[in-house]
């Protein structure tokens, strides 16, 4: 985890050169996730919003107060810090 504090803009940004997959035998994807696999609603899934996927880069902000936010990156997202906390980046799966 990276301590942030309110106010700060936290550029998070990966390569889409670099493949993997998320199944044995699945296709290979990069941090944008796999297109045929959104995960929107899907409950099992730590980023469940419109725009996520399996398989993407994701982060999650857990602020002083306890409140914990995921947001969907990609290949890149311009995090602003809405109370002092810690930023947590990670891959959008259910393990």
């Amino acid at each position: 985890p990276v301590n942030v504090c309110k106010g700060d803009s936290v550029r998070i940004k990966a390569s889409v050169l670099d493949k993997y997959n998320i199944v044995e035998g699945g296709p290979l994807i990069d941090v944008t996730g796999d297109p045929a696999q959104s995960t929107s609603g899907k409950s099992d899934y730590p980023c469940n919003l419109e725009g996520c996927f399996a398989g993407q880069l994701i982060v999650r902000f857990t602020g002083e107060s306890g409140v914990q936010s995921i947001y969907p990156v990609g290949a890149e997202r311009i995090f602003l810090a809405p109370e002092h906390g810690k930023l947590e980046v990670q891959i959008n799966d259910t393990t």
